[in-house]
């Protein structure tokens, strides 16, 4: 994946997992970021109506609060497994599934299978 497919996957598991909306990027540092309902843009120097987005895909942390909220949704059980190809996360009963090298985009991409509308 390139960069910005990793960021478009970040922007879904913030608005479909997270129930963010209204994504602009900062025209000053570059950054995603997520404003407050009914907000156009950020206002300047004043972070009260906006937050970055969460690098799900790539920070472990992120992508933690991503699988607890997977567990939340599923709660029959969700396995990780470590294979010489990376990683796999499944659920024990139903077909939702994701594999990728890195454990972050693997939770990512699980997470977009489980929360797709």
């Amino acid at each position: 994946m390139n960069e910005k497919e990793y960021r478009e996957l970040d922007v879904f598991i913030a608005s479909n997992v997270f129930g963010m909306h209204d994504f602009c990027t900062s025209h000053i540092s570059g950054e995603l970021i997520a404003l407050k309902s009914g907000d156009k843009r950020p206002r300047s120097g004043n972070t009260s109506n906006h937050h970055l987005v969460p690098t799900y895909t790539t920070n472990a942390s992120d992508a933690m609060a991503v699988l607890k909220k997977c567990a939340e949704k599923y709660w029959a059980g969700i396995q990780l497994i470590k294979n010489e190809k990376g990683w796999h996360v499944k659920t024990l009963f139903i077909g939702h599934e994701a594999s990728s090298e890195t454990l972050e985009l693997t939770i990512c991409k699980f997470a977009k299978n489980l929360f797709k509308k």
